[in-house]
C-alpha cells in the first residue's frame, strides 16, 4: 500500500497556490476569532484559564473543515507521505479524520474508555486547567485479529490544539515504552502557550500548529485572536524579539 500511496500525484495536496493558502487562512481566522470563551480554574490554582470553545467542540462548518483539511495536508506533507497511520486523541481530535479522508492511511484512536483488556496502552492526561472527568486515555493494541495499534508503525499524531503539550508528551512516552512505533511528528490546527517547544524539549519530536491561537482583550472584550500562521511563525517570532 505504501508504494501505491507514494505513486499518487500530490500536486494539488502538497503544492497549493498562494491564493488557496490565503483563503484557507482567511477562513480559519474568521471562524476562530468568532468563537466564544469560557473560564476554568487553572490546575495549579493560580487563577482562571480562558478556554476557547473551538469549532471541534461546538459547530464544525463545512468551509472550515475544508480549510483545515487542506491546510494540515499542506503543513504535514512529508509526515503524511511516510506515515502508516495517524493517531487521534478523544474527543477533540476526532474531527481531524477529514485530514486523511481519501488517503490510504489507517486511523488509530485514543479513547477515554478502559476496555479492561491486556492489550491496551494507558496514558495519563495532564491539562492546563482542572477537569472533572476521566483523565486517562487508552489505545487498543493489535492481537492476532490485527484490529488495533501495531507495535512497529510509523505514526503521525493529530490534535485540534496543542497548549501545554503535556498530553502529547505523555502519549509519546507511553508509546515508546510499550511499542517500537516511530513518532514522525505532531500536527494541530492550533498552537497555544509553549506546547510546541515543550514537546520538542521533552520527547524530541517536531510539532506544528497551523495557526497560533491567543486570547486578547480589545475594547474591554476578551476574544480569540490569530496573530500568525505556521509558515509565518519564524518571521513573526524574530520580529517580536526585536521589539
Amino acid at each position: 500500500m505504501k508504494n501505491e500511496f507514494r505513486s499518487i500525484r500530490w500536486s494539488y495536496l502538497f503544492n497549493p497556490s498562494e491564493k488557496e493558502i490565503r483563503e484557507w487562512k482567511r477562513i480559519i481566522k474568521e471562524v476562530t476569532e468568532s468563537c466564544r470563551i469560557t473560564y476554568f480554574p487553572k490546575e495549579d490554582g493560580s487563577g482562571e484559564y480562558p478556554y476557547v470553545i473551538t469549532p471541534s467542540e461546538s459547530r464544525w462548518p463545512y468551509k472550515y473543515m475544508q480549510a483545515v483539511k487542506q491546510g494540515l495536508r499542506y503543513m504535514l506533507a512529508e509526515e503524511l507521505r511516510e506515515a502508516d497511520a495517524v493517531l487521534l486523541i478523544e474527543a477533540k481530535g476526532y474531527p481531524l479524520t477529514c485530514v486523511v479522508d481519501g488517503l490510504p492511511l489507517d486511523i488509530i484512536f485514543a479513547r477515554k474508555r478502559d476496555y479492561k483488556i491486556q492489550d491496551q496502552i494507558k496514558i495519563h492526561q495532564r491539562k492546563a486547567y482542572k477537569t472533572n472527568g476521566n483523565n486517562e486515555l487508552f489505545i487498543v493494541c493489535s492481537d492476532y485479529r490485527d484490529n488495533g495499534l501495531r507495535g512497529d508503525e510509523k505514526l503521525l499524531i493529530l490534535e485540534t490544539i496543542i497548549s501545554s503539550g503535556e498530553t502529547v508528551c505523555s502519549t509519546i512516552k507511553e508509546l515508546r515504552n510499550s511499542t517500537d512505533c516511530e513518532i514522525l511528528g505532531v500536527g494541530a490546527i492550533y498552537e497555544r502557550g509553549d506546547g510546541i517547544e515543550h514537546i520538542k524539549e521533552e520527547v524530541n519530536v517536531d510539532a506544528k500548529g497551523f495557526a497560533r491561537l491567543e486570547v486578547i482583550e480589545e475594547n474591554g472584550i476578551v476574544k480569540p485572536h490569530i496573530p500568525y500562521f505556521w509558515d509565518e511563525r519564524e518571521r513573526y517570532l524574530k520580529e517580536l524579539k526585536k521589539k
